[in-house]
């Protein structure tokens, strides 16, 4: 009996250093696959340890020894760091928080170019004068290092988590560099995988956000490398980084506000730097802003102060010149799509409106009604339409009068192209339309019938509506000014509707009756 009882508790002690011995081995893969770092689609470092929650440090809420390992390229709790880097109360008591992130162990770069050694023992030792100085000399130093020396990930993520212990300001310049590369990763992984482009801007938002770029003081830094990129010219790079910012703040409107900011800031940049730009720099930035315009127009109406912003821009750059003058000739269809769907690029309208020519009679039927419909939202482009159609007709005259156009091909030409044109621009509204070009394809016998019973009323309504505008602003105020303007605006009105509407009208009774 005493031996079968040493044998079973010989038996029950193994038995039990193999059940410990087997729940280490299993946990051992767990907690590598823990402390593993992970990347996102654009290669950006993370760790499962992000999601835990440490200790905080009073009323900032970060936890230093996070910001320790974040230095150390060991964990990168981004939400941690980020929070340091951007709320107002970590900003008040950066210098105690950093002191005792440096304490509890941090080994800094002690490589050239960046020797952020040689700063850190001012932090170690809260010496506020010494911490001063350094900041002042690595937020000036910092932006043009990275420059010369572009860093991966894994290389410029320490970087950011050293940086923010010594100078804030230096490190959200740094991190603004490292999400900027990140949207140039991204522009190429949104043009190359086209089917899930939604897909792909939304995890690039998420990046984006994860990263800080939706925070006040990181917007601002990042708003303020944009509006450096401009100054100097930066077209490319600039291109890139608003078709993947204009793409992830549609996908989440919490970078709405970064966009915005940039694109004022790009309209700054380029009102300090288009003085010195050469022609080739001129076009480039003309096409980096267009792409900004476009990824603004794809958002709704949260992106409207940037797009203003970005009308702004362009008149520098366009200066007057038309639209087939720049590198945007190739991009007609682009341009009158986006024109159609948005009424604040008057610029480019305008752009546009003198770049049209009188071949726009033979336009096909797509462009015809991006083009109509665009200038349902700019007069000038309406304006410009007339007058080009009335350019048109006039050269095929001349050319069946001087016989370079037989009878029948122009009758062909006439009703095909030119009778179609009129009643689409007659679409367009008495607002759109000038009076000189309602005359006289009035007088040249090309608007059908039809037109007139269905248009030609609402038009005389439309002018009489006019005029008591201008009676009613006349009467409600006491000076000369809307007097006289009520006085201009009915005799135009009376003659417009005596000379051309009541006629036409009129003329068209007879021959109904007849």
């Amino acid at each position: 009996m005493k031996f079968v009882s040493n044998f079973n508790n010989i038996y029950a002690f193994w038995h039990r250093r193999l059940a410990v011995y087997t729940l280490f081995v299993c946990l051992i893969p767990l907690h590598l696959w823990a402390e593993a770092p992970h990347t996102d689609d654009l290669g950006l470092p993370s760790s499962r340890l992000e999601a835990e929650k440490g200790p905080v440090a009073g009323r900032c809420g970060v936890d230093p020894r996070r910001l320790a390992s974040f230095a150390n390229g060991e964990n990168y709790d981004y939400a941690n760091l980020v929070s340091f880097l951007s709320t107002p109360s970590c900003l008040r008591v950066a210098a105690t928080v950093s002191q005792a992130a440096v304490q509890s162990g941090v080994t800094f770069s002690n490589k050239a170019p960046f020797r952020f050694d040689l700063y850190s023992e001012a932090t170690r030792q809260n010496d506020l004068k010494g911490r001063d100085k350094a900041d002042v000399t690595l937020q000036t130093r910092i932006p043009t290092l990275l420059r010369q020396y572009p860093l991966g990930s894994n290389e410029l993520l320490p970087i950011i988590g050293q940086l923010a212990l010594l100078s804030p300001g230096a490190s959200r310049s740094a991190l603004v560099n490292f999400s900027q590369q990140q949207l140039y990763t991204a522009d190429s992984l949104l043009n190359v995988r086209s089917s899930d482009a939604d897909g792909m801007a939304g995890r690039v938002a998420k990046t984006l956000v994860k990263l800080g770029v939706n925070r006040g003081p990181i917007a601002s830094e990042f708003a303020a490398s944009v509006e450096e990129m401009a100054l100097l010219a930066q077209a490319d790079s600039l291109g890139k980084i608003f078709r993947a910012l204009g793409a992830a703040a549609v996908a989440n409107n919490a970078l709405v506000s970064t966009f915005n900011l940039s694109a004022g800031a790009l309209n700054k940049g380029i009102a300090r730097g288009v003085a010195s730009y050469d022609p080739q720099a001129k076009d480039s930035m003309l096409l980096a802003v267009y792409s900004a315009v476009l990824a603004a127009n794809e958002g709704n109406e949260l992106f409207q102060p940037a797009m203003a912003e970005l009308n702004e821009a362009m008149d520098p750059l366009l200066d007057g010149y038309p639209v087939r003058a720049t590198r945007l000739r190739n991009m007609w269809d682009e341009i009158l799509k986006m024109l159609s769907e948005n009424a604040s690029q008057s610029v480019m309208a305008d752009a546009v409106a003198i770049s049209l020519t009188p071949e726009i009679l033979f336009l096909s039927e797509e462009d015809r009604v991006s083009l109509l419909m665009a200038a349902r939202n700019y007069h000038p482009m309406a304006v410009a339409i007339q007058q080009n159609f009335l350019l048109a007709f006039n050269r095929l005259w001349k050319n069946y009068q001087s016989r370079k156009l037989t009878k029948e091909r122009f009758s062909e030409l006439r009703q095909k192209f030119m009778k179609p044109w009129v009643s689409h621009i007659l679409e367009l509204g008495p607002a759109r339309l000038t009076r000189s070009w309602l005359n006289e394809v009035i007088q040249l016998g090309l608007i059908e019938n039809e037109d007139i019973e269905k248009k030609f009323p609402l038009f005389v309504l439309a002018n009489l509506q006019r005029s008591d505008r201008a009676n009613l602003s006349a009467v409600s105020s006491d000076t000369v000014e809307p007097k006289l303007a009520s006085m201009a605006e009915n005799m135009a009105v009376m003659w417009s509707l005596s000379a051309i509407h009541v006629p036409v009208l009129m003329k068209w009774v007879e021959n109904y009756d007849k």
